[in-house]
């Protein structure tokens, strides 16, 4: 769930990816097409930004930043390439499975064993390409349901144990208990939690630093995503994921916030001009209502006060 940076609508987007031995500016071509799809990758060429200097960032920091760039450059390893300029990638199915068999064993884009019917694991993108794995590596082809960023958060915070979501605990018939939930262990994950335990917490302190009261010990990650409201105007997500306390975790909690801006309103709003006043006055009521949806942090530490009433 990466964090990426657009550029004005009148300009190309790009994703920054820097050289880790040049500051001169690079690009990274799709191999065979260029698809627009997300905040990030687009149809136009990656470029590198020679500012700041990255040299140094290792997996901690790529968390506490939310870095596109650590996350693309985990890609061209996965294939099989070294960075270089105007570089091809030669990204196939396989790949693609490597990253969503991956993802799926912590839970996103796989059934979370909750005791309801008709779960939806999300939406899975079809097309195979470079450009649109770049996407995928950063958050930004498939698509998860909070309920999958719920079974994701826990898994980290037990240390890879991916248990089966549930809401019904026990069931009584008088004094007679009939039905008591039992923990299932869907899978295991194998990794350096201790490390990403790390990372997430650094979070707190970079892009997520605010979100929740440092003395409860928090662990999580952000995640912002651009989602299409109709063919004129795309608008943003924002998620934020977390445990704690990150020594002993007992409370996980998943905020998504949907539609907190949208990204090109100025510019529409701009060019509707007088030929479309009943758009404009659409699109300035929208962006009004989505303004007054925009949530505040302190509502999370409020949340925390009163976890001791809360069963989990």
């Amino acid at each position: 769930m990466s964090e990426s940076r657009k550029s004005s609508s009148e300009s190309r987007r790009s994703i920054y990816i820097p050289k880790t031995t040049s500051s001169e500016s690079r690009n990274i071509n799709s191999e065979s097409r260029h698809i627009p799809f997300s905040r990030g990758v687009t149809q136009h060429s990656i470029q590198s930004n020679p500012k700041p200097n990255y040299n140094n960032l290792d997996d901690i920091k790529a968390l506490r930043t939310s870095s596109n760039s650590y996350q693309f450059q985990t890609v061209i390893k996965l294939v099989g390439e070294k960075y270089k300029y105007n570089m091809k990638l030669p990204v196939t199915e396989e790949h693609f499975n490597i990253y969503r068999n991956t993802f799926a064993s912590f839970g996103l884009g796989s059934s979370t064993g909750i005791d309801l019917e008709n779960e939806s694991t999300g939406i899975k993108g079809k097309t195979i390409a470079a450009d649109l794995l770049l996407n995928y590596s950063i958050g930004q082809y498939d698509t998860y349901t909070p309920m999958q960023l719920t079974n994701y958060i826990n898994t980290i915070a037990t240390n890879g144990n991916r248990y089966a979501l549930h809401y019904l605990k026990e069931i009584k018939s008088n004094e007679e208990t009939i039905y008591k939930y039992e923990p299932i262990l869907l899978n295991k994950v194998e990794s350096n939690f201790k490390r990403i335990n790390k990372g997430f917490q650094e979070v707190l302190l970079g892009t997520g630093y605010g979100y929740t009261n440092l003395k409860y010990k928090p662990a999580g990650k952000t995640g912002t995503s651009q989602v299409i409201y109709n063919k004129d105007i795309t608008t943003i997500n924002q998620s934020y994921v977390m445990y704690a306390p990150y020594d002993n975790p007992e409370y996980s909690i998943v905020v998504i916030t949907p539609n907190v801006s949208y990204e090109e309103a100025k510019t529409h709003l701009e060019s509707f001009g007088t030929t479309e006043k009943k758009s404009s006055k659409t699109v300035k009521k929208s962006v009004a209502n989505f303004k007054q949806r925009e949530y505040d942090k302190k509502d999370l530490d409020a949340l925390f006060d009163n976890l001791d009433n809360i069963e989990i």
